[in-house]
């Protein structure tokens, strides 16, 4: 199964999170399905890269080093940013879930997380993040 979207210039999905492990398994199954990929192994080295813009959609980890996953969202909303963000956690409790929310978060993932989860995760993110640069 390829993930496919009615989006016309085909942009890669950013992955940020400080575990090594968990960037190459979700790049790895990402190009499995046909989702070019950029890793990040932390917030501050995605928004220094200068490049958020070129991203429909971010899966982020919560708990990072330095600025955590909430932090980097808030940030890429203050600079404009119309993708679809998800964020991924080890630890989801009520407050997370609440902050979530009421951060506009399109979806929380729970690692580990399902692959079907992910690829639908992925999929609807990328057709939001489209649909909302296009407008």
């Amino acid at each position: 199964m390829e993930i496919s979207t009615s989006c016309p210039a085909k942009r890669p999905v950013a992955i940020i999170d400080d575990d090594a492990a968990v960037l190459d398994s979700l790049q790895v199954l990402l190009l499995t399905e046909g989702v070019d990929v950029e890793t990040f192994g932390s917030g501050e080295a995605f928004l220094n890269s200068g490049v958020e813009d070129t991203y429909d959609c971010i899966l982020l980890d919560i708990h990072l080093p330095g600025l955590d996953g909430f932090q980097v969202a808030a940030r890429l909303r203050q600079h404009g940013f119309k993708g679809s963000v998800i964020l991924m956690t080890g630890r989801p409790d009520g407050r997370i879930r609440r902050q979530a929310k009421d951060q506009g978060v399109q979806v929380l993932l729970e690692k580990p997380v399902r692959v079907d989860a992910l690829i639908a995760a992925v999929e609807q993110g990328l057709s939001d993040g489209c649909s909302a640069q296009t407008t």
